[in-house]
């Protein structure tokens, strides 16, 4: 019964970082994109889901609320009543999701993506094709900073500051 707990808490947990990274992504994310920023290692500390599988698993149980046409398109809401209900602390309740959070998750994904890169080396030329080709890098030099600065000010705006992706 314990261990059915831990697989519950870690499926929710992974839950909620999928639907945070998807309701503060700059534009829709592929779905191996999201896993990699949302599984795989990308989040130290976290109990979450780390295989594509339970990944698309998830996914398909917010078929009702987010879709991707085909495997190369981007996962976006069906409606943009979705991200506004989800991100509405008083309209969701139990199931609000922080955007914070998500910009918490995708900047930290974003830096360690283009530190993996070489992009930050002095030494190494990446090359446009290369950045291009990998989805993930394209999306952390083109958005990335940006997440940054949503951690920023949403860290101002609170008194207590923006919650740890590693402590939450």
């Amino acid at each position: 019964a314990d261990g059915d707990k831990v697989i519950l808490n870690m499926l929710i947990t992974s839950l909620h970082d999928i639907l945070a990274a998807l309701v503060a992504s700059m534009r829709p994310l592929r779905l191996g994109d999201l896993h990699r920023f949302c599984g795989s290692e990308a989040i130290k500390g976290r109990s979450s889901v780390r295989s594509k599988v339970l990944t698309r698993r998830l996914m398909s149980a917010l078929t009702l609320l987010y879709s991707a046409s085909s495997r190369n398109s981007g996962v976006e809401p069906l409606h943009k009543t979705v991200t506004d209900y989800l991100t509405d602390t008083e309209r969701s309740g139990s199931h609000y999701v922080d955007v914070g959070l998500g910009h918490s998750i995708l900047a930290r994904t974003s830096l360690n993506v283009i530190t993996k890169s070489g992009f930050l080396e002095g030494n190494k030329f990446v090359e446009k094709e290369d950045i291009l080709a990998d989805h993930l890098l394209h999306y952390s030099l083109e958005f990335g900073h940006i997440h940054f600065s949503k951690c920023i000010s949403v860290s101002s705006s609170h008194p207590g500051g923006v919650q740890d992706v590693e402590s939450a």
